[in-house]
């Protein structure tokens, strides 16, 4: 069989080592070969769908579909140059390997390593006033269509839209015709197909999402034992992503475990984040396609900062130009299944969210864009316990949240999740990560931003006041966006409330 080739960075697919170039040697599925280094996927564990009832384990065959995206049907394997510091451990030297018998430690984390987490969840770059009005666009548009259609778990039967919201949509519109021409430069960068939809009524709305997803790990030499049962704690990782985000209709498909060594004059038992060992190992290996996540394992990840602080992981965020780096850098320890929440933390940011809490502190000051019931204080003394208020008010509630700091966040996976974080993340994958295939559409975006400012308005019932939003937007800092007047404050709906996302990811939600 010919292999198949794929767009990427990388040289195309070869079964040959070409001296000097970088392989990506791809298979289609039904005849995957095992290739050197890489515990590929199998037909079975190619099962999982993007709606996963249950834990969505790999081996149970408990959730079936079809593939979403036509990468996902392939495996690809890497090679790396001769002049590497690094080399593809091959299925002889693995099953030789010595596997370590030190046990794994619990995925829990010091206060220490949680600011070391906080302090690099920042999105490289800021974003563009055309990708954040379309965010903005998606993400409210989804959230009604969620809220009404298939609401995350946790909220079912605790929200809703009130019907008289839809005055708001001729209070505002009537508003808006008032600067001639304005409607229709809006319009230049709303995709056709959605401008005379209302709704999903003449097309399929994107209500599911799968996701790929390779494992790497590096050796810390290449003496070095293999981690403990690394192979089933990262199965087992699968099913807890899939139980957690499954619930919110996001699944992952396992592709690959690559396992890799460094030469011998290459120490790999510290690896500091952006170092040129580490950035020129994802270069090699960082999978091409759509809605496709690269996990990098190290060991004795830092922050490689002025401290050099021992760091979890890290992950980088949505946006038009994914570079090689694209993806999440973890200890291994860290992959686990069960109660671990890393990982999954970590997901939410590489698919757009932020934390709960804007940073620790704030105490409810910073408008996140977010429903208030999702958004925490930062309290300092309370960011880290289980028990605490939200910026709704009311008693003090366990936090469940994965995006959260909370000691007991996770603690029931299929409620980790809210319906505001599930609008964001398929408005980022969408936009960012995934496009739109034959058939399928968004909902009519401009139609919401007329009606409503918020998704935390939208439960309201209340009509958007633009001044003082316009006004919480354009006192939140960021780095790469103009600020706006507030004689320009009244235009919100169409040009500052698309920004919300833009200037909220710039800060330490992050």
């Amino acid at each position: 069989m010919q292999d198949t080739q794929v767009q990427s960075d990388l040289p195309q697919a070869s079964n040959a080592i070409v001296s000097g170039q970088a392989q990506a040697s791809v298979a289609a599925t039904g005849g995957l070969p095992q290739v050197s280094g890489t515990q590929a996927a199998s037909d079975t564990d190619r099962s999982t769908s993007a709606r996963v009832s249950g834990t969505g384990s790999l081996d149970s065959g408990v959730a079936t579909g079809t593939i979403s995206s036509p990468e996902l049907a392939t495996t690809i394997s890497f090679r790396a140059q001769p002049s590497d510091g690094f080399s593809v451990v091959n299925d002889t030297a693995l099953k030789a390997m010595p596997e370590s018998d030190m046990p794994t430690p619990p995925d829990v984390s010091t206060v220490d390593e949680l600011h070391a987490e906080l302090a690099v969840s920042i999105p490289e770059q800021g974003m563009s006033e055309k990708n954040a009005k379309a965010i903005a666009v998606l993400e409210t548009a989804y959230f009604e269509y969620f809220v009404t259609r298939d609401p995350a778990p946790v909220d079912l039967g605790k929200i809703s839209i009130p019907p008289g919201i839809s005055q708001c949509k001729n209070k505002y519109a009537e508003k808006l015709t008032k600067r001639k021409g304005f409607v229709d430069k809006v319009l230049d960068w709303v995709p056709l197909v959605s401008r005379d939809l209302r709704g999903f009524e003449n097309c399929k709305a994107v209500d599911s999402l799968e996701v790929g997803i390779y494992f790497h790990y590096m050796k810390a030499s290449p003496t070095a034992a293999r981690p403990n049962e690394l192979d089933a704690r990262v199965k087992a990782q699968i099913d807890t992503l899939n139980e957690a985000l499954g619930a919110v209709r996001i699944s992952f498909r396992f592709m690959a475990l690559n396992w890799w060594e460094p030469k011998a004059d290459e120490d790999w038992s510290k690896v500091s984040r952006r170092e040129k060992k580490l950035t020129e190992w994802q270069r090699r290996t960082r999978a091409p396609g759509k809605l496709m996540l690269t996990v990098w394992m190290v060991n004795g990840l830092h922050d490689g900062g002025k401290d050099d602080q021992e760091l979890n992981s890290y992950a980088t965020f949505p946006n038009e130009k994914l570079d090689e780096a694209d993806g999440i850098v973890i200890e291994e320890e860290r992959v686990q299944g069960g109660d671990a929440t890393t990982l999954i933390h970590d997901v939410g940011h590489w698919l757009g969210l932020g934390h709960t809490f804007d940073e620790i502190g704030q105490d409810c000051r910073v408008q996140s864009g977010l429903t208030n019931a999702t958004q925490t204080s930062g309290n300092r003394d309370v960011v880290y316990q289980c028990s605490q208020v939200t910026c709704a008010d009311g008693p003090a509630v366990d936090v469940n949240n994965y995006m959260s700091y909370s000691s007991c966040r996770g603690k029931t996976p299929r409620d980790g999740f809210t319906t505001d974080q599930k609008a964001r993340m398929f408005a980022n994958a969408l936009q960012f990560r995934r496009g739109y295939e034959s058939g399928e559409c968004m909902p009519d975006g401009t139609a919401a931003v007329k009606k409503r400012s918020s998704m935390q308005d939208l439960l309201d019932g209340k009509c958007p006041d633009v001044d003082k939003q316009a006004s919480i937007l354009m006192n939140v800092p960021h780095s790469s966006v103009t600020m706006l007047s507030p004689s320009t404050g009244w235009l919100w709906i169409m040009t500052v409330a698309p920004c919300a996302f833009a200037l909220f990811s710039a800060r330490v939600w992050i």
